[in-house]
């Protein structure tokens, strides 16, 4: 289902200025109406006419006054009224040792498996201390899978699922309910640890900047070496670096693409609505 969803939020974004009709979306995407209407609402929780709403770029610019983006106060305008609800998400981040740093992961026991998310084919990695990758397989998975151990050439690699892995697809699917604790083991320099943990204060009703972030850390002219550290986020979703935008409203790069970041913020955007609608 994911894939069709990816191709209409590409198409709807293409053609925003078009306003394409439903018909015209299911033609593009090679199915019927009212299927994809179906469809559409129940993985994201809105349809495809607010998709268009959701993506108009001069609503988010003319909307969003602040380094906070109070994007709530502005979906409040078009009719999307819902009262928040609070997001829980207890993570825990460990950066890897300096030796395991330099020497390609030796000595670490790393357990990896490929699985099936909301998002298409995942991979998801493990060390004894925690989470350590998790990231998008598309196209040739024995490529990626090289690419990735390229990162550890020295670790002892090994398929095999892990006890958390069904907890982190679940988390995929919804970032809005009560967790168990993710311990992450994470590769990277003390700043990038510093603003990848800076992401985890996110909820999923709330949208950042880089130069907020390089804010947050003290740091106000750092915004390229934050942007830096975005990109080299190991943990998709987990982390989310798809909720950190330009500075003028717009969406920003993605490592995954751009499609896959309208589709997570357009989930999300969805769940948290629900959620509203649900305690009302």
């Amino acid at each position: 289902m994911y894939y069709t969803i990816a191709k209409a939020i590409e198409y709807v974004h293409q053609h925003l200025a078009e306003q394409p009709s439903l018909q015209d979306i299911a033609d593009a995407v090679g199915t019927s109406p009212s299927h994809l209407q179906r469809s559409f609402t129940q993985w994201t929780g809105l349809s495809p006419k607010r998709l268009m709403q959701f993506l108009t770029l001069d609503f988010i610019k003319k909307q969003v006054r602040s380094n906070d983006f109070p994007l709530f106060t502005a979906i409040d305008e078009v009719g999307l009224k819902a009262p928040a609800r609070a997001y829980e998400l207890f993570i825990r981040v460990e950066g890897m040792s300096p030796d395991a740093y330099r020497n390609g992961g030796a000595g670490l026991d790393i357990s990896y498996h490929l699985y099936d998310s909301i998002y298409g084919r995942v991979f998801i990695a493990h060390t004894e201390k925690g989470l350590c990758r998790l990231s998008f397989v598309e196209g040739n998975e024995d490529l990626r899978i090289e690419t990735l151990q390229s990162e550890f050439p020295q670790a002892n690699w090994k398929r095999m699922k892990h006890p958390q892995d069904q907890h982190i697809l679940q988390v995929l699917e919804n970032p809005l309910k009560r967790l168990e604790p993710i311990h992450l083991h994470l590769k990277g320099t003390p700043f990038q640890l510093k603003v990848w943990e800076a992401l985890l204060n996110l909820s999923p009703e709330q949208w950042t900047s880089y130069g907020k972030i390089a804010q947050q850390l003290n740091n106000p002219n750092a915004s390229r070496a934050v942007g830096s550290a975005v990109g080299a986020n190991p943990v998709a979703i987990i982390i989310p670096c798809h909720r950190v935008l330009r500075a003028n409203g717009a969406l920003g790069g993605y490592y995954w693409g751009p499609v896959k970041k309208q589709a997570i913020l357009m989930r999300e955007f969805g769940l948290v609505q629900s959620s509203k609608s649900n305690m009302l």
